[in-house]
């Protein structure tokens, strides 16, 4: 790599800072292959055996639409439940948009992803995404015990709104529907979007309505180190075609993304702790 020594021995010391324009290094601005770049790097710069505990790169700043998107919608969940979001963020999670943010396409904003961590952390969330009579998915429902809480907190009383769960394992689902059969459960892959999208108009069905207002994702795989490019393509794969108001995603990856990706603009402008931790 050119930001490295071909001779180990030659390296005086590790980076502080790395600054980094992706789309002149990767000819891109893909999301993926941005954080790919930024991951290689702090592994190569934490296994100079010069590095100490103290000597770790501090700030990587780059230069990326695609990165400083997902910044400005990624959301912690312990932010959530301690008040401390952006009023926009308040506004697109009670279903609103806000003159100042363009859609990336007519018709469609980009969803908020709230990473969660444990089960309860997860359901947490659902008083703060979920609106009496939303249509909500939960993809990994399990044994549906969470899809019952989402589904008590999007059903109103004239019948309108719910949840479906839906899971992979099909001895999974008929556990499900045995232990809610007021609830509907589906056997489903979460990488199959066109069948998901089927499943509502199966369901929930209403007039003129397409999508989900609120997708839950909890599926395996997605929590560690290694599951967090796939965890953000399935994300992105959900955003686009079941165009949700929120995910919620249980995943350790995807939360320590929302807590280390931080648009610039917002940092500078108004977190003044983040800026202490940068300087």
């Amino acid at each position: 790599s050119a930001l490295f020594f071909d001779n180990i021995r030659d390296a005086i010391s590790s980076y502080d800072v790395l600054v980094a324009d992706v789309s002149s290094i990767a000819g891109n601005d893909l999301d993926l292959t941005a954080i790919s770049l930024i991951r290689e790097f702090l592994e190569l710069n934490d296994t100079l055996p010069c590095t100490q505990e103290d000597d770790r790169c501090r700030v990587v700043i780059v230069k990326s639409a695609s990165l400083n998107a997902w910044a400005r919608r990624l959301v912690h969940a312990q932010r959530l439940a301690g008040g401390s979001v952006s009023t926009l963020l308040e506004s697109r999670l009670r279903g609103q948009v806000l003159h100042t943010e363009a859609p990336c396409r007519v018709g469609f904003v980009s969803p908020l992803v709230i990473g969660t961590v444990g089960v309860e952390e997860y359901r947490r969330t659902i008083p703060h995404v979920v609106r009496l009579g939303d249509c909500v998915l939960e993809v990994g429902c399990h044994l549906g015990t969470s899809t019952i809480d989402i589904h008590n907190a999007a059903h109103d009383e004239n019948g309108v709104g719910g949840c479906i769960g839906v899971d992979i394992g099909r001895k999974i689902i008929k556990g499900a529907r045995q232990r809610h059969p007021d609830v509907p459960f589906e056997v489903a892959d979460a990488w199959h979007t066109g069948e998901l999208l089927r499943l509502r108009q199966v369901h929930l069905p209403a007039k003129g309505a397409t999508g989900y207002e609120a997708v839950y994702v909890d599926v395996g795989g997605l929590s560690g180190s290694d599951g967090l490019l796939e965890a953000l393509s399935l994300l992105t794969a959900l955003g686009n075609a079941l165009e949700p108001r929120s995910l919620v995603i249980k995943s350790l990856c995807v939360r320590r993304l929302a807590s280390c990706l931080v648009s610039f603009s917002e940092v500078w402008q108004s977190d003044e702790e983040m800026r202490n931790r940068i300087l």
